[in-house]
């Protein structure tokens, strides 16, 4: 089978996840949205065989710039993050649906959404970056951070993650295992096969009003192969 068939196949059921992409012989769909969006890789289970990763874009080309050197780089690469995790929790699809809900509007408020633990509880914190940093305060803006508890569980490693909230909308809704590789990136496995790594923001809200009812190491998210470096987190 040539590269071609796989390669049109995908991009007619997948197309509006990327806008490139590496199809690999584990028969996993990596898929890299825009350039802006660098802190997110898009992970697809799918059938189609090949022998070789193949790297196309959504035109199905392969650009001119990049070579079959920086294809098989951002392969291995990719290969890194699968690891072995450091914590897992769960997150329904009421809790997901809670979240988006709060964060489909256009001009949303929030900038940043933090999973962490606290007392063996997994905790989700919804929160607005600019509110907080000086230069960036707009003047009577109100500072309220949404806070919903996802998960009573035992904790064995602390964790703490921020998530852009433009990156966190590209989910769909579904049932999720949420896994985290040490403070580098946290992955969201659905039950529908597909997954979500985002890389960690590392910004963190102050403690105010409450609402309820990049690392250089770490640009293999980046939408291109030829400017991969790997992730090279290990559990030890």
């Amino acid at each position: 089978m040539t590269t071609k068939s796989p390669v049109q196949t995908l991009l007619r059921q997948f197309k509006s996840y990327g806008d490139t992409f590496l199809y690999t012989p584990e028969n996993l769909l990596y898929c890299f949205p825009k350039e802006t969006m660098n802190d997110l890789v898009i992970q697809i289970r799918s059938f189609l065989i090949v022998k070789q990763p193949v790297y196309f874009d959504r035109y199905g080309d392969t650009p001119k710039r990049i070579s079959k050197k920086d294809v098989q780089n951002l392969y291995e690469n990719l290969q890194k993050l699968e690891v072995v995790y450091d914590e897992e929790f769960n997150l329904d699809r009421t809790q997901i649906y809670a979240i988006q809900d709060l964060i489909k509007d256009k001009n949303t408020p929030y900038t940043h959404i933090r999973f962490f633990s606290e007392n063996n509880q997994v905790k989700v914190r919804i929160f607005d970056y600019t509110s907080f940093v000086s230069e960036l305060y707009i003047k009577d803006k109100p500072v309220t951070i949404y806070e919903e508890i996802i998960e009573d569980t035992f904790i064995k490693n602390d964790f703490n993650f921020s998530i852009n909230v433009s990156s966190f909308k590209e989910m769909v809704t579904d049932e999720y295992t949420v896994q985290t590789f040490g403070d580098e990136y946290i992955k969201f496995s659905g039950l529908s096969g597909i997954s979500y790594y985002f890389r960690n923001q590392n910004i963190q809200e102050p403690i105010v009003r409450l609402s309820n009812v990049q690392h250089p190491k770490d640009i293999v998210f980046y939408f291109h192969p030829s400017s991969i470096v790997a992730s090279d987190h290990t559990n030890q």
